[in-house]
């Protein structure tokens, strides 16, 4: 019986033989998808600036535009 945390399906299950001939099961943990733009879909960098690592900086510019003209 595995672990309790081992048994949620966020951990990847991978066979492997040992050099005795048995087979066990390794746990890995899953790579996280780089985080996007809920907007434009594009890959997101940590940055500085106001709202860096949510929107991307085509969003950012647009709605910097938008404020001043309706300003």
């Amino acid at each position: 019986m595995p672990r309790l945390r081992h048994r949620s399906r966020s951990v990847k299950r991978v066979k492997t033989r040992t050099p005795g001939g048995r087979t066990v099961t390794h746990y890995v943990k899953r790579k996280r998808e780089e985080k996007r733009c809920p907007i434009t879909g594009l890959p997101l960098t940590a940055s500085s600036r106001p709202y860096g690592g949510v929107f991307s900086h085509r969003v950012l510019a647009k709605a910097i535009k938008y404020a001043i003209r309706k300003w």
